[in-house]
């Protein structure tokens, strides 16, 4: 699978819990660069997708 160039995933979360490692895993599976934004999240979810 060829990585994009020309596109990327900006996928906005909050409060998503253990979903958004598997949707980072699904889209990055697919080939896309994937950007995440975590605008205040309370349960943890960033410290899931930076590790």
């Amino acid at each position: 699978m060829t990585v994009s160039s020309t596109h990327l995933v900006l996928l906005p979360s909050y409060n998503t819990g253990s979903r958004l490692v598997e949707v980072v895993a699904e889209v990055v599976a697919e080939g896309y660069p994937v950007i995440v934004v975590i605008d205040g999240s309370t349960d943890g979810s960033d410290r899931a997708v930076v590790e």
